[in-house]
């Protein structure tokens, strides 16, 4: 599928304000244990396509044997536990994905029945009156949803998804994956828009019991995890090691002896001394071109072509874009809309045009 790089473009989350590096040093002021960065991954956007593909065999489904007798099924097994309420793109996504959507999602050419196809993919599809005038899902009510009387179905003949005796693209699905369905439509069948467009909001601190530990944020959900296994911090880690600690992070480099003995002979509070570090180290290019390469690896970025001859390419400005971007700190949004579009940009720039090399990192054959 091509993916629309102008709506892309202009539908990135609404996170532009938050800088990489900003994020980083929150991060990076965790003391007692090892700084640890998670790269920044790309936000894509949900594609949907109405476009015709080759139709495949797959079982329609006759909703007219739903009325006036529900189709014969089995008992429901006890709810699975899931804190807080079921996510449709946490919980319920992946399994109608899995199940559901080769013949009731976004290809118009599977869709199935034939007659009046089925989309589960779109909540208005979800909730449109059938020819029996009801949706297959009803809010609220698991019992008289025609999607779970087909779930649940022992008829191999009707059970949905197929049964893989009477169709080849038939499975049989997970009883776990059945009650979280059961349970997402008893909690009102709520779906929810693509992740990369839902603001993200701050939860609350969790309660810990050992507050002088807890520094930052971050340390309080991680002791909160550890308290309720049991758990204990270890003991504070000497400031020899915390530094070589940062230093591999932030740049894949241990320090020098020199560095180690600068910073561990400051006769300062150690925090403030580790802080300024951090600050420090953010501003090389050893941290920039350590953190790009995980970008690079993501993007499949590669000096030859991967397949076939594996020839040599010239790609490596494209590569250079993303170690002096990570260097200046660049906005989320503008280093991923840059890589996505920056070609089509009003008046774009040569180094626009350049980040759009993200596009051909993939292996090719060289031709």
């Amino acid at each position: 599928m091509i993916l629309d790089r102008v709506s892309l473009m202009t539908n990135i989350p609404a996170m532009n304000a938050q800088k990489p590096f900003q994020l980083i040093r929150e991060f990076a002021s965790h003391l007692p244990a090892k700084v640890s960065i998670i790269a920044i991954l790309l936000a894509a956007s949900s594609c949907k396509s109405d476009s015709p593909s080759e139709p495949q065999e797959s079982a329609p489904v006759d909703e007219s044997r739903a009325l006036p007798e529900a189709p014969k099924t089995s008992e429901p097994a006890q709810l699975i536990s899931i804190e807080g309420p079921v996510s449709f793109n946490r919980d319920i996504q992946p399994i109608l994905s899995e199940y559901c959507y080769h013949c009731h999602g976004p290809d118009s050419g599977s869709r199935e029945p034939k007659s009046n196809p089925l989309r589960l993919d779109q909540e208005k599809d979800a909730f449109a009156p059938r020819e029996n005038g009801r949706p297959v899902i009803i809010k609220g009510n698991p019992k008289e949803s025609y999607l779970m009387q087909l779930v649940r179905s022992t008829d191999k003949d009707l059970v949905m998804p197929p049964h893989p005796s009477t169709n080849p693209h038939g499975k049989i699905m997970k009883p776990s994956d059945i009650e979280l369905l059961h349970r997402w439509i008893a909690e009102g069948a709520v779906y929810e828009d693509h992740w990369a467009y839902i603001p993200p909001k701050k939860n609350p601190l969790p309660q810990v019991s050992n507050q002088e530990w807890a520094k930052n944020a971050i340390d309080r959900f991680v002791l909160a995890k550890q308290e309720e296994a049991g758990l204990e911090p270890n003991e504070q880690e000497g400031n020899a090691r915390l530094t070589r600690r940062l230093f591999l992070d932030l740049t894949g480099l241990p320090p020098t002896a020199g560095e180690l003995d600068e910073i561990l002979s400051d006769q300062r509070d150690f925090e403030t001394v580790y802080l300024e570090t951090v600050d420090k180290l953010l501003k090389t290019d050893a941290y920039a071109e350590h953190w790009a390469r995980h970008w690079l690896d993501v993007a499949r970025y590669g000096d030859t072509h991967g397949i076939h001859l594996d020839n040599y390419r010239s790609i490596w400005p494209y590569r250079d874009w993303v170690i002096s971007a990570f260097r200046s700190n660049m906005p989320f949004d503008q280093f991923t809309r840059e890589q996505i579009a920056g070609d089509l940009m009003p008046d774009p720039t040569t180094d626009k045009l350049i980040a759009t090399g993200f596009n051909r990192c993939n292996p090719t054959t060289g031709a």
